[in-house]
């Protein structure tokens, strides 16, 4: 069975392959496929951008839950070490988790709990 393009299918996975798969109509005038394809483009673009940030979240909240394991251990200078390069997206409550124990941290120079 041959199929023709299928600028919805998922076996039209590449640029290059929509391309081979459209360029005789393209030739011929045809330019409806560009608006099909480019909403395809856009929605693959959406899909991975959500997909990443779901990966993000989850990994952030690996740190957040090791980073409460330290903090009630007494680990203050893991709890930076796990909090700090994720500042940004912190919560409220975990961005002050992150100021309290940088605190104790620079209080002693950081000596006490290091690994």
């Amino acid at each position: 069975m041959v199929r023709g393009p299928s600028l919805d299918g998922w076996w039209l996975d590449t640029p290059a392959h929509a391309l081979r798969e459209v360029a005789i109509d393209v030739l011929r005038g045809e330019f409806r496929v560009f608006t099909a394809a480019r909403t395809i483009v856009d929605a693959r673009m959406i899909h991975q951008r959500r997909t990443e940030q779901e990966e993000t979240r989850e990994h952030d909240h690996g740190v957040v839950v090791a980073a409460q394991r330290a903090l009630r251990a007494k680990d203050f200078t893991r709890v930076v070490e796990l909090l700090l390069p994720h500042t940004e997206r912190l919560t409220p409550a975990e961005r002050t988790k992150l100021d309290y124990a940088r605190d104790l941290v620079k209080g002693d120079g950081g000596l006490s709990n290091s690994r």
